[in-house]
C-alpha cells in the first residue's frame, strides 16, 4: 500500500506543480524557443524538473529513514536540479554539466555507501573488489 500511496503523493504534487511552475517560467522569460535541434513547434516552459524533482522528493521525506544512504541521494538530486535548473536559464557547457552529476555520484558513492564490492561469479566466493577499483567502476 506504501508504494501506491507514494505514486498517488508523487503524481498529485507533480501535475499540481506543473501549471503553477509554467506561469512562473514565462512570467520570468524562462521559455524554450524552438529550433533545429528541438522537437516542439511552439515555446515552451523551462520548468518541468522542479516539480518533478519536488513530487519525488517529498514522499522519500515523508516516508524513508533518515540514514546516511537517504541523505546522500537526496543531496545527490539536489545536486543534479541545481545545475539543470543553472543550465535551462543561464546556460552552462556541457563539462560544467557532467561535472556535477559526477559530484552528485561521488556524494552517493561516498557518503551513502553506494559501491560495486562485488562481481559476483566472475571472481572467486568472498572476493570482495579494492576501493580504488570499486570507486570508479560505480562511478
Amino acid at each position: 500500500m506504501i508504494f501506491f500511496s507514494t505514486l498517488l503523493i508523487s503524481m498529485f504534487i507533480t501535475l499540481t506543480l506543473i501549471p503553477v511552475t509554467s506561469r512562473v517560467a514565462s512570467a520570468l522569460h524562462g521559455m524554450d524557443i524552438p529550433d533545429e535541434r528541438k522537437v516542439h513547434p511552439y515555446p515552451m516552459p523551462k520548468s518541468g524538473g522542479i516539480p518533478m524533482a519536488i513530487g519525488v522528493i517529498v514522499p522519500i521525506l515523508l516516508w524513508a529513514r533518515g540514514d546516511e544512504f537517504v541523505r546522500a541521494v537526496l543531496i545527490g538530486a539536489g545536486i543534479v536540479v541545481i545545475f539543470g535548473l543553472i543550465d535551462d536559464f543561464k546556460g552552462i557547457r556541457y563539462e560544467v554539466k557532467f561535472a556535477g552529476q559526477i559530484a552528485a555520484a561521488l556524494i552517493v558513492i561516498l557518503y551513502g555507501g553506494v559501491q560495486i564490492r562485488s562481481l559476483g561469479m566472475l571472481l572467486p566466493e568472498d572476493m570482495l573488489l579494492p576501493d580504488w577499483f570499486s570507486i570508479p567502476l560505480t562511478l
